[in-house]
């Protein structure tokens, strides 16, 4: 049985953002309980994506947000994925494979535009999440940070706990606003149960995730 938190599902209050914390069974079950809390009670909120017509008149909707806290109980459980992901999932785990590293602007000169407020042209990109080593900062993008020999000790860094990652890279991304990286943090524990076995925990943070298009691929 998936659950939500037991406030009702209605239009957020005069001037606060709702908040809904939902916990399911598996990835198909929290998608669609977060997408129908989302629906039904986010804030409606106007985003540079809607689209406009020659006039200026908005021809999208308007958006839904809200602040989201999801618990998945059996993340491999089946169907692993909502069908309605089928047809982004393969771009993410294409990028997450390395398959898009060659479009990510070389780092200096990547700080060098962004501080100079250039704009990227289509073939170039300010990062993606598999961001290859080019003189990227020891606190880069996840894939940067070495692995380590003990489940246990996924990541390790001098101000990180075991198994800590945070794609934050503060020379860059406050000059990229709003497009600096949605994922901002990632945190994995392995924590024995009663029968001795461990248990991978992992919880992510994010700035920002479009919860129609790209929760339910990730």
């Amino acid at each position: 049985m998936s659950g939500i938190n037991q406030e009702p599902i209605s239009p957020a209050a005069a001037g606060r953002n709702p908040f809904f914390q939902i916990e399911a069974r598996s990835i198909p079950e929290a998608y669609y309980e977060a997408l129908r809390a989302v629906h039904f009670g986010g804030h409606s909120l106007r985003t540079q994506y809607d689209r406009r017509d020659p006039d200026g008149t908005y021809i999208d909707p308007p958006g839904k947000d809200a602040k989201v806290a999801i618990r998945i109980r059996e993340p491999f459980a089946q169907p692993r994925f909502p069908a309605l992901s089928y047809c982004e999932r393969g771009k993410y785990i294409a990028e997450f494979l390395g398959a898009k590293d060659h479009l990510v602007v070389p780092y200096r000169e990547l700080v060098d535009k962004v501080h100079a407020g250039e704009e990227f042209e289509a073939t170039q990109w300010p990062y993606c999440y598999h961001q290859p080593p080019d003189g990227l900062p020891a606190r880069g993008r996840h894939c940067h940070r070495p692995a380590g020999p003990d489940p246990r000790q996924t990541c390790e860094g001098p101000d990180h706990a075991p198994g800590d990652r945070d794609t934050r890279v503060p020379e860059i991304d406050l000059f990229m606003q709003p497009t600096c990286p949605a994922w901002e943090r990632l945190q994995l524990r392995a924590i024995e149960d009663d029968r001795g076995r461990l248990l991978l925990n992992m919880h992510t943070v994010w700035r920002s995730r479009d919860l129609y298009k790209a929760w339910g691929t990730t």
